[in-house]
């Protein structure tokens, strides 16, 4: 047997494992037999094995140079390093969905696992929830021959195009599975929480697997996004790692709904409240997830990272358009179906608490979620309207976005304070000490981003007297504002959560003389979770920080320079040493070297290149940046004149985007801990006598 053929019986039969288990889950709950119930879950087991063998023959294909099968020829040579013909694997569209396929199946297979002694009334709507999930994709490569990674074009070139060079990153070997493990990751909560609803269950008991899962997802769909960004910053060239491009805003909108899914679980398991909310919220998150996959590959957005071109929608476009209508009509039709168990427990007692701070930032994440999809679906939206395509800029998304992100950093420097929104004045004792390190940190921003107010204000009244004027004015002070807004939220998180923790040690160490540090490391291990939470939160701000005084104080110039020549840009001297040539086995490349001299006397050698990949017409530019907590400085090659001797440089200073790089890694670390530690006591669940309605 091929190759071909070995990959293509894999995924037909994997389609039809994921139909018997569809029919295996309806039948189990119809006929409530437990034989169909294994057969349910036997499915589950065999897609995941056919999966397997399919992704094997494609990486075996792939590393053998088989250039008989299409995707391998379009994305894969000889030359190209191992480490990139391994990532070839998920390069184009029909890799990238096998491998999503595999994940999601190999995660249906835990799962199967893991809820084997659930009530059958539950276990087999989640399974064939799964089952449907994952018989998705081999039916869609089987169909459609771009989908399909074993398509044999009937022609063998004696070597492949390659990769792409901009895919030729190590970023981008871990961005496309990261993303795939976060949207797998999404698949979960949902069969899960629809499994209870169709099952009528009605106790808190699949809530602790959702929530891990669910932040599992996030965890992965965080790292893929800040992978994606890094690689903007390092392989684009512009300067930039976020331009609210239609895809990259396609794998935010998940982002947001995971966020809120995460905190709105914990007030359902406490309090038997938001049931609704998270019913949607787990629906949605996977929803955006096929979402996020029908922008990127129906070709009805250009974007620079979309597999399919062109204004008409493609077939696979039209695949995933009729697969969202289908489950928009199923998930309605079981909420409403289920309306009576989605009634919460208890109505919302307090405006001031805990419950009120999740709901708000539930509202808020959606609000931002559905900003980001207008935003990104507006120029469809007008061209169905108008007959014009329309697009919006950055300008939109910051403007309608960031005052949202800042009540945001608000609710979670305030988080810690309201958990004791019951005593009485709890919540202001609390945001009190936070509150005026806020506004001093504020004040101090305020003076040292704003040096030239003086000048301003001893302006004569004239000044203000035309529209024109205002607009200037507030547009030269916006940069200090936001600046001033940013430091002043994120001291109230930092402080709020040190002031937090602060207090739990009091109260652990009393009055009796103990070791501070000792106790300290009992106070940490007493509530991982919670203090993994908010290492999440420091690294979010550590983020805010990092992109406020990156996207508001750059500076930028483009230089000429000759051998010998130095140009000044900001604090710093560049100083162009030499011109080289530089050959590799799959390109060529001119390279400047640049002496980039601070104010401290420190040297260091850059070397931004220009890069021609002998497959690709395209010139691909190689950025050189030297990183620093406080600054990068970021050069460019633009291109050189006279034989080499003239060389222009667009040149560069980021302040604290290594604070992004940080930021993300504590979110990553936080997010671990609160994953895998464990309750010493079991937060307390809301039940039902019954625990089930049939």
């Amino acid at each position: 047997m091929t190759t071909v053929e070995l990959g293509n019986y894999s995924l037909a039969f994997a389609m039809l494992a994921g139909c018997v288990g569809i029919f295996g889950s309806i039948g189990s709950r119809r006929l409530d037999s437990p034989s169909l119930l294994g057969v349910a879950r036997a499915s589950i087991h065999w897609l995941t094995a056919l999966l397997t063998i399919s992704c094997a023959a494609l990486m075996v294909a792939i590393l053998r140079d088989d250039f008989a099968l299409t995707y391998v020829a379009g994305y894969s040579e000889r030359a190209l390093p191992l480490g990139y013909k391994i990532s070839a694997f998920w390069a184009g569209q029909p890799g990238s969905l096998l491998l999503w396929a595999w994940m999601l199946a190999v995660m249906s297979s835990i799962v199967a696992i893991v809820i084997r002694k659930s009530p059958a009334a539950t276990q087999a709507p989640t399974l064939g929830i799964l089952a449907a999930a994952c018989g998705l994709f081999p039916a869609l490569m089987l169909f459609f021959a771009k989908a399909n990674p074993f398509y044999l074009s009937g022609i063998v070139p004696p070597d492949g195009s390659g990769m792409v060079p901009l895919l030729q990153d190590p970023a981008m070997i871990a961005h496309p599975p990261l993303l795939f493990l976060g949207y797998a990751g999404l698949t979960i909560p949902f069969a899960l929480a629809f499994g209870a609803l169709i099952g009528g269950r009605t106790d808190a008991g699949w809530i602790p697997a959702a929530r891990r899962w669910t932040l599992a997802a996030w965890l992965f769909l965080t790292a893929g996004i800040i992978l994606g960004a890094e690689w903007a910053y390092v392989e684009l060239g512009w300067g930039g790692y976020w331009k609210w491009d239609a895809v990259e805003n396609a794998s935010l909108l998940p982002w947001f709904t995971a966020t809120a899914l995460i905190h709105s679980l914990i007030v359902q398991q406490r309090r038997g409240m938001l049931k609704i909310w998270n019913a949607s919220l787990a629906a949605l998150s996977y929803f955006l997830c096929i979402f996020a996959t029908f922008v990127t590959r129906s070709g009805i957005i250009a974007s620079v990272h979309a597999f399919e071109k062109g204004d008409a929608l493609s077939p696979i476009g039209w695949f995933f358009l009729i697969t969202m209508i289908v489950m928009i009509l199923g998930v309605v039709g079981v909420m409403l179906w289920r309306r009576r168990l989605l009634k919460s427990h208890r109505p919302l007692e307090n405006l001031i608490s805990f419950e009120s701070g999740v709901l708000t930032a539930n509202v808020l994440l959606t609000v931002m979620m559905a900003t980001t999809l207008i935003g990104t679906m507006f120029p469809v939206l007008s061209k169905l309207v108008t007959g014009e395509s329309i697009g919006v800029d950055e300008k939109f998304y910051n403007t309608v976005i960031l005052p949202m992100f800042i009540a945001l950093f608000v609710l979670m420097g305030a988080g810690p304070a309201l958990q004791f929104a019951k005593a009485r004045r709890g919540v202001g004792r609390r945001l009190a000490i936070p509150g005026i390190a806020a506004l001093l940190a504020g004040a101090a921003t305020a003076i040292a981003t704003a040096p030239a107010w003086l000048e301003m204000s001893g302006m004569s009244w004239v000044f203000w007297k035309t529209w024109e004027a205002w607009k200037a004015w507030v547009a030269y002070w916006m940069p200090c504002v936001w600046m001033t807004v940013s430091v002043a939220v994120a001291t109230l998180v930092v402080v709020g959560i040190a002031d937090d923790f602060l207090r739990n040690l009091a109260a652990k160490l009393g009055d009796r003389s103990q070791d501070v540090v000792v106790t300290m490391g009992r106070v940490l291990r007493g509530n991982l979770r919670r203090y993994g939470g908010q290492l999440t939160h420091l690294g979010v701000v550590m983020m805010l920080l990092g992109v406020a005084a990156s996207s508001l104080f750059s500076i930028e110039k483009k230089l000429a320079l000759r051998i010998g020549e130095s140009a000044e840009l900001g604090r710093y001297t560049l100083r162009l040493e030499s011109v080289d040539e530089i050959r590799k086995d799959n390109y060529q490349a001119l390279a400047a070297r640049v002496a980039v001299s601070g104010p401290d006397g420190l040297q260091s050698i850059l070397g931004p290149e220009i890069r021609q990949y002998f497959k690709f017409d395209e010139l691909n530019r190689e950025v050189a940046i030297d990183t620093g907590l406080r600054e990068d400085v970021y050069l460019t090659f633009l291109g050189a004149e006279d034989g080499g001797r003239l060389v222009f440089i667009h040149a560069r200073v980021n302040p604290m985007v290594l604070w992004i790089w940080i930021g993300s890694i504590a979110m990553a670390v936080g997010s671990g801990v609160c994953l895998f530690s464990r309750r010493r006591r079991a937060a307390p669940q809301v039940t039902e006598a019954d625990g089930e309605v049939q």
